[in-house]
């Protein structure tokens, strides 16, 4: 992010004392500034280079654009903030420590924990009040923002803002080298309830490698206890071992009457009978590839 040039900075300010916080479309900013489709155009790209405005979609037509300016406060702090030019998004995150609170999220912050695959992108939960922060802040050349699941373009950084961020997720975070990460054990039920096969790879090594730092009782709580205790006897059956000792496991055993579909994908590819039979004993018909739990427990569990 950088000061807007004098010409997009009086235009940016007229924008703003119509329409603040609200969303705008492209007319109704053109009806305001009085000014050629061209030139509006040029404007619209200057103020998003620089992280003043970003783009959402309508919900009734997605394919229209509509705009939404940064507020000024947001972007001084922005400005203030940002380490130096080429900071990455992981030296910007630490630099708001004891300004903005964020968490990392989903396989993002699995990968540091774990450290077994690397996320390819950054996911951070966000409060919705500070996301014109988030924007003018994170916006550089290369690194493309996505806002409450709406696609992003693609390029080399990723940062994926979700602005749901709750006080009492902040009360849990883990700080891991300076960053601030969502908890181990509410990581492991949101990668879970998603389904996905990066996101079950994601919980199992994440439950492998902190096997010893978790709190197993408030996971035998959760409303995705079948999973993980699938997973579980999953790696002590393939293992021979007691990779999870049997006091873990007999938390999750009982206490659920649910039958659930667990994976995203076709019905049983590439699974063992012994597994399908394994996963039917904890109420769950499997819908994932059998390869994605047999490669996290044949590379991280001897």
């Amino acid at each position: 992010m950088g000061w807007i040039p004098g010409w997009a900075a009086k235009s940016y300010a007229k924008l703003y004392v119509r329409f603040e916080d609200q969303s705008f479309d492209f007319a109704s900013g053109i009806r305001v500034l009085g000014i050629a489709k061209q030139e509006f155009s040029r404007l619209i790209q200057e103020l998003q280079l620089e992280g003043f405005l970003y783009k959402s979609r309508k919900a009734i037509d997605r394919r229209k654009r509509i705009y939404y300016l940064v507020n000024p406060e947001h972007a001084v702090y922005a400005l203030a903030l940002v380490p130096n030019k080429g900071a990455s998004v992981d030296e910007k995150l630490r630099a708001t420590k004891g300004h903005f609170k964020y968490l990392i999220i989903g396989g993002s912050a699995a990968s540091r924990y774990h450290q077994y695959v690397h996320s390819s992108k950054t996911e951070i939960r966000v409060f919705r009040k500070d996301l014109g922060f988030w924007i003018a802040y994170l916006t550089s050349t290369g690194v493309h923002i996505s806002i409450d699941s709406l696609a992003s373009e693609k390029g080399d950084v990723v940062v994926e803002i979700a602005t749901d961020l709750t006080n009492a997720a902040v009360d849990k975070a883990f700080d891991h080298n300076g960053l601030d990460l969502e908890s181990r054990e509410d990581l492991i039920g949101s990668l879970l309830r998603r389904q996905t096969d990066d996101n079950i790879l994601d919980a199992l090594a994440l439950m492998i490698r902190c096997r010893d730092e978790l709190d197993w009782d408030k996971l035998a709580k959760s409303d995705v206890r079948q999973e993980i205790g699938f997973l579980m006897d999953a790696s002590n059956t393939a293992t021979g071992s007691k990779v999870f000792p049997d006091p873990f496991l007999s938390l999750f055993r009982e206490g659920y009457s649910l039958q659930k579909r667990f994976g995203q994908g076709t019905q049983y590819p590439g699974n063992s009978q012994d597994m399908i039979l394994l996963a039917a004993r904890w109420g769950l018909e499997l819908a994932l590839h059998g390869r994605i739990i047999e490669k996290v427990i044949d590379d991280l569990l001897p």
